[in-house]
């Protein structure tokens, strides 16, 4: 049996869906896919965060290792090639979303450009896995930007009814509502960057692809 078998049997088993094992797992849904299909196949962190969402043993996924004999009839260039390569594959995706999520900054200097840097580093890269996660950190930074305005927008009324119907001014509500969504913007973009740094790519998961996907 597959490494991929085994890890559709136990999904199936317990009764998971493979967004269900992707939401547990914290992989992204495509990998998964990819996995189950043996089309990639899961070493280091994601065969333990498979392993953990499934409740089974590492050592039941992982199988026993191959033979000493076959290990000494192959090559020492041909043994070290294959995990050199899905090393720097795995890499590769994991610097692209860290880099379109660090983009994200530039709205400290436009708020627009909060999407619109990162949706240009998503284009140039399209083709390459990942895509989704991309998409879902330019999404966030499209509702941030239109919660700005709407929060903005909001506490300018508030200000104007209240200096209209109760001579009041409360001068800081503006204000507040900006630094409110800058700095949650900040902490948001912050906590995806640790989270794609340990691997994770569930990052904005529950805000949805509303624009992109």
């Amino acid at each position: 049996m597959t490494l991929a078998h085994k890890i559709v049997g136990e999904r199936k088993r317990k009764g998971l869906s493979q967004e269900e094992l992707a939401e547990l797992s914290q992989i992204s849904l495509r990998t998964i896919q990819r996995i189950e299909r043996e089309e990639s196949i899961p070493r280091g962190y994601t065969l333990k965060a498979l392993a953990q969402a499934l409740d089974i043993p590492l050592k039941e996924l992982a199988g026993p290792p191959p033979p000493t004999v076959a290990l000494a009839s192959t090559p020492a260039a041909e043994q070290s090639q294959p995990p050199t390569a899905t090393a720097s594959s795995e890499a590769a995706p994991a610097a692209n979303l860290q880099q379109i999520n660090l983009a994200s900054f530039a709205f400290l200097l436009l708020p627009y450009l909060g999407f619109l840097v990162p949706l240009w580093l998503w284009k140039k890269q399209k083709g390459r896995s990942g895509q989704e996660v991309g998409a879902r950190i330019i999404n966030f930074q499209i509702m941030w930007c239109i919660g700005m305005h709407l929060g903005l927008l909001l506490a300018f009324l508030t200000q104007m009814i209240s200096a209209y119907y109760f001579q009041a001014r409360p001068s800081f509500l503006i204000m507040g509502t900006f630094f409110f969504f800058y700095f949650l913007n900040i902490g948001m973009i912050t906590r995806a960057a640790l989270q794609l740094r340990k691997g994770h790519q569930q990052v904005f998961a529950k805000w949805g692809n509303l624009f992109l996907s």
